[in-house]
């Protein structure tokens, strides 16, 4: 993908063990817009990532 035309953030939708109750998210060392959502009884984080800008690590949130 030509990264000057593909740099738009893109929604990944990760369903949380049942033990996290809120996330963050790191794309190449670079903190990413995380949203923790609830359907049908479970936590999804809704991470903004930018395709092909590097891997992406999801954690608990510190404290959480």
């Amino acid at each position: 993908m030509d990264p000057t035309t593909f740099d738009y953030p893109l929604t990944i939708k990760v369903r949380l063990p049942d033990s996290w109750k809120g996330a963050s998210a790191r794309q190449k060392d670079v903190e990413v817009p995380v949203q923790v959502i609830q359907n049908g009884g479970a936590n999804f984080a809704l991470v903004k990532a930018v395709p092909d800008r590097g891997q992406i690590k999801l954690m608990a949130a510190a404290g959480k």
